[in-house]
């Protein structure tokens, strides 16, 4: 009953699910694997024994006995063991997933993977329709399952729809999984995305740590101030010709007199949102300026 529940579901959704799923012998493969799901030990001997210290045999033993140890604890009722099932938080099972795998992989379980501080376990708790299933913590764990072993190899990443193999069960939709995937890679520290492909990394990705510069540097309005003072004074050294100036849109919230604005040696003067700037430009957080070398037009 539960191998025929599965391939119901792959095949009533079959362009959520990898094809091979829709093939008859499927049914025959989790009837063989049960109570695990084929996926995890596809991913198992197909990835993680790529590892030079990883034993297919031992190693996929070891790591199983743990899961399902740490399953029976939790009293978990789900009819599989699938790659979202893999409890990466309990220390038991983590210590298998990361024996093999360099030491700077605890911090990205921890952040953007699995336990009560990491991202998706924020997320589920934000998202009542995520929460419900718990759907971000079970993308993340089949992404880190899928992807850790390889995250070197020239074609890395898991396809989305195997993502969803490794997640969705008889009467959920695979919707939700693909809402997780969104929230996650928005919002990650160490998941990147490559079209369909989503792998976990030890490097931050670049947009990360553009978000956190930009978030550090609200919280230190000072030093925005600063440079901004010291651009608009090397402009004004830079263009000294006399009838130069430039116009600036003032951004929302910009807490600048509407009457005039003295910088440095550079008057300004305001009509609506924009500001005329004479010999060179200021500026601040979200605006928009533009050079004219002569009167501009009622618009710009």
């Amino acid at each position: 009953m539960v191998a025929r529940a599965f391939t119901d579901l792959y095949r009533t959704q079959r362009e959520e699910f990898p094809p091979e799923c829709r093939e008859a012998g499927y049914e025959q493969r989790i009837k063989a694997a049960y109570p695990i799901h084929p996926e995890v030990f596809d991913r198992l001997y197909t990835d993680w024994s790529t590892l030079l210290k990883f034993q297919r045999t031992r190693g996929v033993l070891r790591l199983m006995a743990a899961v399902i140890h740490s399953l029976w604890e939790k009293g978990d009722k789900n009819p599989l063991i699938l790659p979202c099932s893999i409890p990466v938080d309990d220390p038991r099972v983590q210590f298998e997933l990361t024996r093999y795998l360099s030491d700077n992989w605890l911090p990205v379980i921890e952040k953007d993977v699995d336990g009560p501080a990491s991202l998706p376990a924020r997320l589920d708790g934000e998202v009542p329709n995520l929460g419900k299933f718990s759907a971000c913590r079970r993308a993340a764990r089949t992404i880190y399952l899928g992807s850790a072993p390889t995250a070197t190899a020239a074609h890395r990443g898991v396809e989305d729809r195997r993502i969803k193999l490794g997640c969705v069960m008889p009467g959920e939709s695979s919707n939700v999984f693909g809402d997780a995937l969104r929230r996650l890679a928005s919002a990650a520290t160490y998941l990147y995305q490559d079209g369909t492909r989503y792998w976990n990394a030890t490097q931050p990705t670049v947009t990360k740590l553009a978000e956190d510069r930009a978030e550090q540097l609200k919280r230190e309005p000072e030093k925005v101030e600063s440079e901004i003072e010291r651009r608009v004074r090397l402009d004004v050294r830079q263009t000294g010709e006399r009838n130069s100036w430039s116009r600036l849109w003032q951004a929302p919230g910009c807490a600048w007199s509407s009457t005039g604005y003295l910088f440095g040696g550079v008057t300004t003067s305001r009509s609506g949102n924009w500001w005329r700037i004479s010999r060179g430009t200021s500026t601040c957080p979200g605006s928009r300026t533009r050079r004219c070398s002569s009167r501009p037009s009622a618009t710009a």
